[in-house]
């Protein structure tokens, strides 16, 4: 039976840890998407970090954007971790210069929505990892806000798809749903 868990917090809040858990106690072998990009060098040595940490259990695929092909091609894995929408949506951003109109939005919804298709058509467990980036003051630029109103608007779609829902605090989590 598919299943969807959408697993959000803060930065360094321990989602990446509990998702791996979640996932080796679900499957000996699971699959791991990750989509972050080195774009600096403190974001090199925390990606090379998640690399060296990671359960070596886990098939690591790096793609920063085209989540739903690596899916479909390795549908032999029947548990899946996507760490992380966040950066995801951020790949998508920069590659449009930061410039990201309501039709972007609109055709990005309808990609993310393909994912959670894809997935409940396999009959897979997606674990999706995201941030919660809607707590703090409100940024002070327009290309923050839009990206923080955009993140809010598909983490919510994400929440009202899946089974379970987990917010990390402190590497705590508290099961919303």
């Amino acid at each position: 039976m598919a299943k969807m868990i959408l697993v959000t917090g803060g930065r360094r809040s321990g989602k990446s840890s509990f998702a791996e858990r979640y996932a080796l106690e679900a499957s000996e072998h699971p699959l791991y998407v990750a989509t972050g990009v080195e774009l600096d060098e403190e974001f090199r040595i925390r990606i090379e970090h998640h690399r060296t940490t990671r359960d070596k259990r886990f098939l690591t695929i790096e793609e920063p954007f085209r989540v739903k092909e690596v899916i479909e091609k390795q549908r032999c894995f029947s548990v899946i971790v996507w760490e992380c929408v966040t950066m995801w949506l951020a790949n998508h951003f920069h590659a449009r210069g930061w410039v990201f109109p309501e039709t972007a939005e609109k055709s990005l919804k309808e990609e993310l929505v393909a994912i959670v298709e894809c997935v409940q058509a396999l009959d897979h467990t997606l674990i999706v990892v995201t941030n919660e980036i809607g707590l703090g003051v409100i940024p002070a630029d327009e290309v923050s806000r839009r990206y923080g109103d955009v993140l809010g608007r598909y983490n919510q779609y994400l929440a009202s798809v899946s089974d379970e829902v987990y917010f990390l605090v402190s590497g705590i989590p508290w099961r919303l749903k």
